[in-house]
C-alpha cells in the first residue's frame, strides 16, 4: 500500500471510529502529490492553512501542529536528503489554502 493510501485509510478510519462513537465527524481536507529531488537537495511540504495541520513530505516524515484559527505557514522536511515520493497534507477541523500548499526541494545546507 502506497504513503497516499496508508493516509487515505487511516482517515476513514479515524471518521468510522468518530460515527461510532457518536461523536460530530470533523471534516479533513488535503492537498498531495508526488515530488522528487536530487541527492543534494531535501524534500518538504508546505502549507497555509488553519486548525489540526498534519505534514507527510516526500519519502519519509510526519509532523502536526494545531494552529487554531490563525491562518499560519508551516514547513517540514523529510528526513533525509534526495529521493523523494508521496506527499500529503492534511487538515482537521480547519481550512487549507491549495495554492500555498506544495512540496517542493531545498539545497542542503
Amino acid at each position: 500500500m502506497n504513503r497516499i493510501a496508508k493516509v487515505a485509510t487511516a482517515l476513514a478510519i479515524s471518521a468510522g471510529l468518530m460515527s461510532a462513537l457518536a461523536l460530530p465527524a470533523a471534516a479533513t481536507v488535503y492537498d498531495l502529490g508526488s515530488k522528487y529531488c536530487t541527492a543534494n537537495h531535501t524534500p518538504y511540504t508546505r502549507s497555509y492553512s488553519t486548525g489540526f495541520t498534519e505534514h507527510y513530505p516526500p519519502g519519509t516524515g510526519y509532523h502536526a501542529w494545531n494552529n487554531g484559527s490563525t491562518w499560519t505557514v508551516r514547513k517540514w522536511y523529510a528526513n533525509s536528503p534526495g529521493g523523494g515520493g508521496d506527499w500529503v497534507v492534511a487538515v482537521t477541523s480547519g481550512s487549507l489554502n491549495d495554492p500555498g500548499t506544495y512540496a517542493g526541494c531545498d539545497p542542503v545546507q
